[in-house]
This record gives C-alpha cells, sequence and structure tokens, in this order.
C-alpha cells in the first residue's frame, strides 16, 4: 500500500500574486484579501489554471509559477470574474490608438499624446503635460520664450523617455523572445512531460497489471500456505506420518552413523582396563551422533517418575545407542556391554553367556573376549616397603575331559596365589627389628599353654556371664507367666499322641490309638499311617509386622570398599603378586612357596627381617618342620579347626571347622551333612532301592516328633536352636527351683550337681560350644584377647580327637607368639584379621579376603589356563574389582547389606518343640536318676570316660606338649577318647572295630611316619577290614623299627 501525504489547507499556502503586488500596482493590481464569507482556493484546480494563463502576457512572472500552482492559492476576482482581464486588455487599446490619431499634428500635440501614450508610465506625467498645454494655449503671447525653453526641456525629457521605452521595448522584445524561447521549452517540457505522462501511464497501466499479478500470486501463495500450514500441522496426525518423517531423518544420517562405528571401531584403547574405570555414559553419549542421542533421550524422558535413578537412565541410553551401533555394523564391539559380559562371566564362568550376549548386546563372541583378556595389564606391581601381611593358598582350575566315554577325567590346574596386606606404609619395623625375643621356651613357659591364664579367664567369663544372663530373663519370664508355653505343648502331645484316632461314620474323635474299632458304632478305624497320609496339617507361620529392626544400609564387604572408617579401624590396601606354578601339598613344594615368598617381600635381599604369613592347615603343617630353614617366617594360622560329629547328644557335636572365619557356618555345613545322613540312614537301610520320590513319601508316615522336627528344621539355624534350647533346659531347673535365680547361684547350682549327662551337656554347651561363639565374635570385633581365650578353651578338643596335625598346628602356634617380642606379638595379633568395609564389627581374616581375590582370579582365566593367563589375572584383579563396583553403580545396582546384626530365621517353634521333647524325657533334669548313661534317643549307651572328658582331654594335651615341643620326642601314639560304650569296647578288641575306625586308627599312626610310608600306603580307603587290620599291623612295625632306632642313635651320642 502507498502512503499519502497530507496536503495543508489553503490559510496556510501563500497567494500566487502575493510577490508582484509592487511591482504591478500601476495596473491596478492590489492585495488580495477575501471576507470572511469567501473562501480560499487552491490555485491548481482547473478553473484556476485556465483563466491563470489569459494572464501570462500581462505578468510574466506567472509563467514560471504555471509547475508548481499546487504551493498557492488564487486571487478570487480574477479568477471568478473577468473585469480585471477587460480593464487590463482596454488599456493596451487605447494606447495603441492615440499613437495613430496624433501621428500627423504638431509636435506640440505628438508630444501631448505621447505623453498620453506613456501614461502608463506614470500619472504624475500625464498631468503635467496637460497643465503645460493649457498654460501655453492662454499665454502664448506673453511667455514664447518660456514655452519654447519648457518645450525644449519636455521635448528632450520626451526624447529621453522615448529612449527609455525604446529600451524597455527593446528589453520588452528580449524578454519576449526569451519568453518564448521560455514558450517553446515550456511546449517541450509540456510535451515531454505529456510523453512521461504517457510513458508513465504505461508503466502505471503496466503496474496496475502487476499488482494484478502479484494480488493474484499473493492469493495462490496464500492458498499454497494455508495447504502448508494445514500439512505442516498434520505431518504428524498419524502413525505412518511419522513413520515417513522417521524414514527421512534415517536415511540423511545413515552415513554419519557409519562414520561414527568406523571410528569406534578404530579406537582400540577404549577396552584399556584404566580407560574403562573412567567410563561414563553421559561422556560416551556426548560423543556419538546426538540426533539419534536426541531422539532416544526424548522418547526415554518420563517426567511423571522424577524419582528415577539418572545414573541408571542415561546408562539404558548408552545401551539403546550401542544397540543401534551394533545393528548398524556388525563388526561393532562396545567396550561397556563387553565388560558386562566378564562381570557375568566371573559370576556364572559360562562360555555360552558371552556368546549369547554377543547376539544380544554386541558385547562380542568368547573370542573375543580371550583376546582382550589377554591384552590386559601385563606389569606386576611392587609390594610396598612399610609393615607387610601375606597371606597365600592353593587354587585350582579344573578342564574336564570328555574324550574317553569310559572314564571322564577332570584335569586340574593348580597354583599358589598370594595376597599382599600393607598394614602401614610408615612403620619400618620388619626392616629394623628381629622378631624373636627366644631361640627356644622353657618347661615353665610351656607349662603356661596349659590352661587359662587370668585374663582369658576373665574374657571367657564375661561372655558366658552375659548368655546366662539373658538365658535366665527369659527364663524368669516363663515362670512367671500363667501358663508355661512348654509344659502345655507337652501335655498336648501326650494327649494328641495317644488319641489320634477317630471314626468317620459316627464322626466319634478322640479314640484311643491301640483301639482297631470304634467303641460306639464298631464300625473298622483307620491305621495310623492311614490318618498320617490323608491329614496333613497345614502350617502357617504369620510374620510379624511390630519392632521391626531399623537398619542402614551399607555397602557390602569387599576388598575395594574405601568406606569413611570407624574411629580405630584401619584399612589396608592389598596388592595382588603373580601366582606360583607350585601346588603346597608336599614338603618340597611348600619350601618353594617360602622361597618365592622371600624373593617377592624382599627378605632375601636382606631389606625385610621378617613377614607375617598366614596360610591353610596342611601347608601350615609343612611349614613347622621347615621353620629352621626359614627363620623370617611367622605364621599367624589362626584356629585351625577340624572336628567331627555323630549325633545331637555326643560330644563330638563340634564339627570341622577349617578357617576361623567360616566357624560359625562350617559348623551349620558340617552339622546339616551330619544329620542328613542320619535322617536318610533308616530308610535306606531298610529299602532295597531307595530313591528320592520314596523317602519323601516314608517321611510322611514316620511318627516320631523328634524325626519331624529334625526333618523341618531350617539347616542355617539349626545350631542356634541346639544351643538355645540345650541352653533353656539346661537352667530351667535351677530357675524353677529359686526365688531370686542369678547367674553366680547358678554357677554354684552347677557344681552341686552330680548327674553325669546334666554335667556332660553342661560342658558341651557353656564351654566348648561358647568358645567357637566367642572366637566368632573375637574375630568380628578384632578382640586379641577373648580369640586367645576361645582358642585355649577349645584346644582339648585337638588331643580328645584324631585330629593329631591340628593339635601340633594349635600347639605350635602358641609356641611360635610366646618367642615373639611383645611389641611384635600384640602388632600381629592386631593386624591378623583386617575391616575392609571400614567398620569396626565387620573384621574379616586374612584367608578370606584371599578367597575372594582366588575367586576372582578364576574369572578372568580361560578354561584351559596357562601360567601367564595367572599372572595377567593377578596383574588386573584389583582394576577388576573397582570396573564391578563401577559397573554395579552405573546400572544402578545396590549390591548393600544392613549395618544391623544379621538376622536369622525365626526359630522360636522349633526351639519350643525341642525343649519339650527334652522336658518330656527329663533328659536335662538332674532330680531324676537315670539307670544308665544313654543317648538323648536311648539307642547309645554312652562311655564312662565322657564322665572326665575335658580333663583326660587336658591331660592328653599337657603330655604332647611336653613330650613333642620341650622334650623334642616323637610324636606318642594316639588313642581318642570313646564316645559310645560301643567304641570303648572296639578300642580294646581290634577285631570288633568297624572297618571305618580301623582305617582311622590307621590314620592316626601314618600322620607319625615320614613322608615315604605314607605314599607307600596311600589310598587305603577301599582295602576291605582284613587287609586293613593286616596294614594297621605293618604300620606298627615299622613304628616300633622307628623307635628302636632312634634310641639307638641316642645311646650312641
Amino acid at each position: 500500500m502507498y502512503s499519502q501525504v497530507s496536503r495543508p489547507y489553503p490559510k496556510e499556502l501563500p497567494c500566487l500574486f502575493v510577490d508582484l503586488f509592487a511591482s504591478y500596482k500601476q495596473k491596478g493590481l492590489i492585495e488580495c484579501g477575501t471576507k470572511e464569507a469567501q473562501v480560499w482556493r487552491y490555485a491548481n484546480s482547473q478553473k484556476a489554471v485556465s483563466r491563470l494563463f489569459l494572464y501570462n502576457n500581462f505578468f510574466p512572472e506567472l509563467v514560471l509559477r504555471q509547475t508548481s500552482l499546487e504551493l498557492y492559492i488564487h486571487y478570487n476576482q480574477i479568477i471568478a470574474k473577468n473585469n480585471f482581464y477587460e480593464s487590463l486588455s482596454n488599456s493596451n487599446e487605447s494606447i495603441y490608438s492615440i499613437k495613430t490619431c496624433n501621428s500627423k499634428k504638431r509636435t506640440r500635440h505628438s508630444i501631448v499624446n505621447s505623453q498620453l501614450e506613456l501614461s502608463r508610465i506614470s500619472n504624475t506625467q500625464d498631468i503635467s503635460s496637460q497643465t503645460s498645454e493649457s498654460y501655453f494655449i492662454s499665454n502664448t503671447q506673453d511667455a514664447e520664450t518660456q514655452i519654447t525653453e519648457n518645450y525644449l526641456i519636455n521635448t528632450n525629457n520626451l526624447l529621453n523617455q522615448i529612449k527609455k521605452l525604446n529600451n524597455s521595448l527593446t528589453e520588452s522584445k528580449t524578454c519576449i523572445l526569451d519568453l518564448n524561447i521560455l514558450i517553446e521549452q515550456l511546449e517541450q517540457n509540456i510535451r515531454n512531460q505529456q510523453f512521461e505522462l504517457a510513458e508513465l501511464s504505461s508503466r502505471l497501466d503496466n503496474a496496475n497489471n502487476y499488482i494484478i499479478d502479484i494480488q493474484h500470486q499473493y492469493q495462490e501463495q496464500c492458498n499454497e500456505i494455508k495447504i502448508l500450514n494445514h500439512r505442516w500441522d498434520t505431518q504428524y496426525s498419524n502413525q505412518q506420518k511419522r513413520i515417513n518423517a522417521i524414514i527421512e531423518i534415517a536415511l540423511i544420517e545413515r552415513e554419519n552413523i557409519y562414520n561414527d562405528i568406523e571410528s569406534l571401531i578404530g579406537n582400540t584403547s577404549r577396552f584399556l582396563l584404566d580407560n574403562l574405570i573412567d567410563y561414563t555414559p553421559q561422556y560416551w553419549l556426548d560423543k556419538r551422533n546426538q540426533v539419534i542421542v536426541k531422539f532416544i533421550e526424548t522418547l526415554t524422558y518420563n517426567d511423571q517418575n522424577k524419582n528415577d535413578s539418572i545414573n541408571e537412565k542415561i546408562f539404558k541410553r548408552a545401551v539403546a545407542v550401542d544397540a543401534i551401533y551394533g545393528s548398524r555394523h556388525r563388526k561393532y564391539v562396545s567396550e561397556i556391554n563387553l565388560l558386562a559380559s566378564a562381570i557375568k562371566y566371573s559370576l556364572a564362568r559360562s562360555k555360552t553367556i558371552i556368546n549369547i550376549d554377543n547376539h544380544i548386546t554386541s558385547a562380542g563372541c568368547y573370542t573375543r573376549f580371550l583376546k582382550w583378556l589377554e591384552k590386559l595389564s601385563k606389569e606386576q606391581e611392587p609390594l610396598p616397603k612399610g609393615l607387610l601381611f601375606l597371606a597365600f593358598d592353593n587354587e585350582q582350575r579344573g578342564q574336564k575331559n570328555y574324550l574317553d566315554r569310559r572314564f571322564n577325567t577332570v584335569t586340574f590346574h593348580t597354583v599358589t596365589s598370594f595376597v599382599a596386606f600393607d598394614i602401614d606404609s610408615q612403620n619400618k619395623v620388619q626392616q629394623i627389628n628381629d622378631p624373636w625375643l627366644y631361640n627356644s621356651l622353657t618347661k615353665s613357659q610351656y607349662e603356661g599353654l596349659f590352661d587359662f591364664s587370668s585374663q582369658m579367664q576373665q574374657e571367657f567369663n564375661h561372655e558366658l556371664y552375659n548368655y546366662l544372663t539373658e538365658i535366665i530373663e527369659q527364663l524368669c519370664d516363663e515362670k512367671l507367666s500363667t501358663t508355661n508355653n512348654i509344659d502345655a505343648l507337652i501335655e498336648n502331645t501326650l494327649f494328641n499322641n495317644s488319641h489320634k484316632k477317630y471314626c468317620s461314620n459316627c464322626n466319634e474323635k478322640n479314640i484311643e490309638n491301640r483301639k482297631q474299632n470304634c467303641p460306639k458304632c464298631q464300625s473298622r478305624l483307620p491305621t495310623i499311617n492311614q490318618l498320617n497320609k490323608s491329614t496333613k496339617p497345614l502350617s502357617l507361620k504369620i510374620h510379624n509386622f511390630k519392632n521391626k529392626i531399623k537398619s542402614i544400609s551399607v555397602p557390602r564387604i569387599s576388598i575395594t570398599q574405601r568406606s569413611i572408617a570407624d574411629e580405630g579401624v584401619c584399612v589396608p590396601e592389598i596388592y595382588i603378586p603373580d601366582p606360583l606354578n607350585v601346588n603346597p601339598n608336599s614338603i618340597l613344594n611348600v619350601e618353594k612357596v617360602l622361597q618365592h615368598i622371600e624373593e617377592i617381600t624382599e627378605v632375601k635381599n636382606g631389606i625385610r627381617k621378617w613377614v607375617a604369613v598366614t596360610c591353610d592347615g596342611v601347608p601350615y603343617h609343612y611349614t613347622i618342620k621347615l621353620r629352621e630353614k626359614f627363620p623370617w617366617l611367622i605364621d599367624i594360622k589362626q584356629f585351625a579347626i577340624r572336628q567331627g560329629y555323630r549325633t545331637e547328644n555326643q560330644l563330638n557335636f563340634f564339627k570341622k571347622c577349617g578357617d576361623h572365619h567360616k566357624a560359625w557356618d562350617s559348623i551349620c555345613n558340617i552339622y546339616r551333612r551330619a544329620m542328613s545322613l542320619e535322617l536318610l540312614w533308616p530308610y535306606v537301610r531298610n529299602y532295597s532301592n531307595p530313591s528320592v520320590e520314596g523317602y519323601l513319601l516314608w517321611v510322611k508316615e514316620q511318627n516320631d516328633p523328634i524325626y519331624q522336627i529334625k526333618y523341618e528344621q531350617a539347616w542355617d539355624s539349626i545350631c542356634n536352636i541346639y544351643r538355645r534350647a540345650m541352653s533353656l533346659e539346661l537352667l530351667w531347673p535351677y530357675v524353677r527351683n529359686y526365688s531370686n535365680p542369678s547367674v553366680e547361684g547358678y554357677l554354684l547350682w552347677v557344681k552341686e550337681q552330680n548327674d553325669p549327662i546334666y554335667q556332660i551337656k553342661y560342658e558341651q554347651i557353656f564351654y566348648y560350644l561358647q568358645a567357637i561363639i566367642n572366637y566368632r565374635t573375637a574375630i568380628r570385633t578384632n578382640r586379641p584377647s577373648l580369640k586367645n581365650a576361645a582358642r585355649r578353651a577349645f584346644s582339648p578338643i585337638w588331643s580328645a580327637c584324631r585330629h593329631s596335625i591340628y593339635r601340633l598346628i594349635e600347639v605350635a602356634d602358641e609356641e611360635q607368639l610366646i618367642k615373639l617380642h611383645p611389641d611384635i606379638r600384640n602388632l600381629i595379633e592386631k593386624n591378623c584379621v583386617i575391616s575392609q568395609s571400614g567398620f569396626s564389627n565387620q573384621y574379616q581374616g586374612l584367608d578370606a579376603i584371599l578367597e575372594e581375590v582366588n575367586k576372582a582370579l578364576k574369572s578372568l582365566i580361560p578354561p584351559v589356563p596357562q601360567q601367564h593367563h595367572w599372572e595377567i589375572a593377578a596383574r588386573n584383579c584389583k582394576k577388576f574389582f573397582q570396573l564391578h563396583q563401577n559397573f554395579f553403580k552405573l546400572i544402578g545396582s545396590n549390591d548393600i547389606q544392613t549395618n544391623s546384626p544379621r538376622i536369622r530365621p525365626e526359630s522360636t517353634v522349633e526351639c519350643q518343640r525341642f525343649r519339650a521333647h527334652l522336658r518330656k524325657l527329663d533328659f536335662l533334669n538332674p532330680v531324676t536318676s537315670k539307670p544308665s548313661l544313654r543317648s538323648l534317643d536311648g539307642e547309645f549307651e554312652l562311655s564312662s570316660q565322657l564322665n572326665n572328658f575335658s580333663s583326660i582331654a587336658k591331660k592328653n594335651r599337657q603330655e604332647f606338649i611336653i613330650e613333642v615341643f620341650y622334650k623334642k620326642n616323637p610324636v606318642p601314639s594316639f588313642k581318642p577318647i570313646p564316645i559310645t560304650l560301643q567304641e570303648e569296647i572296639a578300642e580294646k578288641n581290634e577285631l570288633n572295630m568297624t572297618r571305618v575306625e580301623i582305617l582311622r586308627k590307621i590314620e592316626s599312626l601314618l600322620e607319625q611316619m615320614n613322608d615315604s610310608v605314607c605314599k607307600k600306603y596311600h589310598g587305603i580307603g577301599s582295602k576291605k577290614k582284613n587287609n586293613l587290620l593286616i596294614i594297621l599291623q605293618e604300620i606298627r612295625n615299622l613304628r616300633s623299627i622307628n623307635k628302636e632306632i632312634d634310641y639307638d642313635c641316642v645311646e650312641n651320642e
């Protein structure tokens, strides 16, 4: 659109004649003016233009103003009327007639006429000429002279005026010529303007046509824009349109994605462990194709649930991009998915998992995984220079051989693995101080190992006091209750057991079990077995939501944990040296292991004077024999327990327990094994073709409540149930009969009891089993004094059962600690367990962490490992643990455990059942007289030596210490304390011994012989009883010969 400039009002414009009034006043031109009723007019109106053209001859200045008339207003009288124009025209005609009429008259008259013609010059001159003429006529005679002079003057004036008129005429002609030229120019300008107007008109027409075309195109464009807007608004209105849009974008970005994948394939450094440790999904996504990344981010954004883990969501987005890249390029291998497959392999150790992951997540095939393992770091980490502890153990990897279909074998690749612990990097005691205070001990020092010291007794009594206080408080509550649950359970069991039958015909219930017919309707009653099969009670246990323990979740114990440690807790750094391709199962191999330790700990170079080493029981046994060759060695093998178990009432309840950190778990596992064998033995013994299905059916038919209790109990808590039930029933007779029970009163009351069964169970529960519990508590809380007390309390067991190796280990360990300087001994006892989590109640043994390291080592080696595979695994084990931890953080996995005390399954009902059984039989009632010393079920009669079990065991241990360690004599023959009367009789007569008992006796004798004799009789476990008796006699003969040789040598000296 064109902008229109507003035109000024007429009153605001000047008059067209405003500057001509002074010059043409003699022509009658006066100043313009309007009355109030009149209106000013624009000078460029059509009528004004036509009228002004008539005045161009009279006013030449108007010609120049014809082109700008829009800037002026007109004189209304000149335009509206013809009076002024007629007056101007008449004046011109009169002048012309005067000149023509007086041309023939006299000069005087011509002068007067010329004056009249020149009247336009000045009115004054006309008046003077007329006056002169009249004066001349009237006074002709009197003043001819004056007239003549005036005439001459006038003539001169006229001449001058004529000259002036001629000049003005000339000027007028010149002006006319100029005006004509100007007119011609104006006409030419007019013609040009007309031409321009025509051209402008044509251009205007063209412009109008163009505007019309533009408007038409604009309308078309508007329609197109409307269509495009509609298309834009509806471009994603349905799924097909969205699919087409995605396809277009994908086609454009296809090449860019391929180039990005090619750059990743060429970057092999991303598979290095250091780079994998620093891997973050967000940084990785920032480097990838942003079209895909932003698409996935937008698609996976969830504004409804903002509590989702940000790291977990980012990791899932990275996995999604990885999956797209893997489907785009078949050679692409994702570094983070390869790491995930490696962690899966470390958990499941399955080649199939790696291959499946390769097809799902582009993690690389199993061959690619093995190549990645081969390219890991090959540099061994040097050991620190500070206070160093070291643990070693054998580790093996089995390889199955399926080539021989008849004899499938397993080949084991065995190495010795090591773990070093940097206890204090600033402590140089191993480089400066000699650890040994004594080279040998005196007899009084050995006698100090016989029994408790005052500090040990105080620690042991404190733990026992706390436990007995807890038991007494529970029994007092039971005593004060109106209904005793155990007594009520006994009565209910007695009634239900004797009146189980019922009649389905007349609905008579509570019929005695001995009845075969219903006493009411005489119908045939079902048998007890039939009733048990048809009516199995439904046991429901309601969870109690009250009084739930509030616990704080903390990360699980791991060798890579680095949390804020509790006050006084030292979290040492671990180092994993290269494994040694030796199995420490012989003296020669153990010697090689110790020599290797000399080199890696720099003892051989003299930098260190000693180092503390821990190991399992068998290598420790061989190490004792090599101690003179390696005086720098300090073994800290703790509590290497080996025990046996038969039935719940026998003293051998304390079972196998090879390592202190597995003490209580091993008790449960071995108890479970023993109880399982005993539970299945009656079924297997009485059925020719035993099976699992048959046993499960057979169990349902059994009526013995004790059997059902043992069958239904959770094996993980069986020992706690046994200990708790026995403790409660041992204290119940005292609490029931005394009004103010106390721990001190109970301990005095126990000494007054003469019942042998009560004394045996008291000693079993509150002495030996309490020692195991105390030891576990001491390890978890790092209390060396309580640990020493627990070891000393349990030590007689080694001299009571067939555990000669561990009897030797226990005493040798005590002897070694006495020989050390007190400062070094305190340092070793304080740091023989460590807390990797930083919590003061989560200490572990060094071998427990070694087991975790060994598990990780086996996860990083191929199925058929070689020595360099073990070395690569050891050198990258710590980084792999860190990778494992970082990976679980990335995926948002909460691998945590609670910091509260461990919660075991609720066992109140099971404990009450067992207590009811014990109380019903009066098994632990010291007042009830018993005809003989028998087991709980009455099947076995116990040996009389059990009455003095502890005194006999302590005496055997004292003799062993003096003979072997003080007098340096060979290990004397060992006779274990028999448990049952049958074992006691069989011990006296070897023909009455079972095959297993003979085999145990042979093994106890072989432990006292040298290695050559042991190798000769290796693999005798499959021999028959008669052959074993012959072997037993041969070994006795060899032993007697060796004693004679030793005696002769002593005499010759």
